[in-house]
């Protein structure tokens, strides 16, 4: 009798332990659909990667002069196109960063840390953590979207022009102007998408730079941004991973 007890007991026990797993298993969401992917060659140039996890080291495109920028001379006719639309509905706007080549991009980064890490004077070097700390507001050489030659960021401020610092006029507030809007609507008819959406920052890992378009071909574009993605998800669709980390847990992608 008092073994039947014991029992009835243990098997009440497994029974409460085992509710809230079940209740969390109901409670998972669905896995979001998506249309079939498009023909594209995610080997292609156009999906030349650079993240915080994953860089192009030493990478130099072939470019081409875009307003006194440089962007890769395959996408230089497209930005222009993309710029001068904005402009066309009567907004101003102008390109204020660009490529960043490995020089910049290292003298960039070592100011980063010299402003939120600590520098040792008497034997010149970066203590330890200086990097991590830089890395939570900017990209070590060679991980910026910039050193692809695939990305610009704009401002409607004219003011950059007078000063060229691109600190002074380059924010967050950029997302609440009407020339933002616009081309964040509009920036797949050229071939470019939103590469830091707000509500994806948990994927790519840093934070949101609103005003900052990547060039991804006009196809990839309208998918990416007709089906709310960020680039890493869109890559993992295809089965590439970042680090060995897959983006795409979360959706299933109808049968072409």
């Amino acid at each position: 009798m008092k073994m039947k007890k014991i029992l009835l007991m243990l098997t009440a026990v497994c029974l409460l332990l085992a509710l809230p797993c079940s209740q969390a298993l109901a409670e998972k969401p669905a896995a979001i659909e998506l249309p079939p992917l498009p023909d594209v060659d995610i080997t292609s140039w156009e999906f030349l990667y650079a993240g915080p996890h994953l860089g192009v080291g030493r990478y130099h495109p072939h470019v081409g002069n875009v307003e006194n920028q440089y962007m890769d001379e395959r996408c230089a006719e497209a930005t222009i196109d993309f710029l001068n639309a904005a402009r066309e509905q009567g907004f101003e706007v102008y390109m204020c960063t660009a490529y960043r080549n490995w020089e910049y991009t290292t003298f960039w980064y070592e100011e980063e840390m010299r402003k939120y890490g600590e520098f040792d004077d008497e034997y010149c070097h970066f203590l330890p953590g200086a990097s991590y700390e830089a890395a939570k507001h900017g990209f070590a050489a060679g991980c910026s979207e910039h050193s692809t030659g695939l990305a610009f960021d704009i401002t409607d401020e004219s003011i950059y022009w007078a000063d060229m610092n691109y600190s002074n006029v380059h924010d967050e507030t950029v997302a609440d102007t009407p020339v933002c809007k616009w081309m964040d609507k509009h920036c797949a008819e050229y071939g470019f998408i939103v590469r830091y959406p707000e509500s994806k920052k948990e994927v790519y890992g840093m934070a949101c730079y609103p005003g900052h378009y990547r060039y991804v071909g006009k196809e990839a574009a309208q998918y990416i941004m007709d089906n709310d993605l960020c680039l890493e998800e869109f890559l993992a669709l295809y089965g590439k991973t970042i680090r060995g980390v897959n983006y795409v847990n979360e959706y299933v992608v109808k049968a072409q």
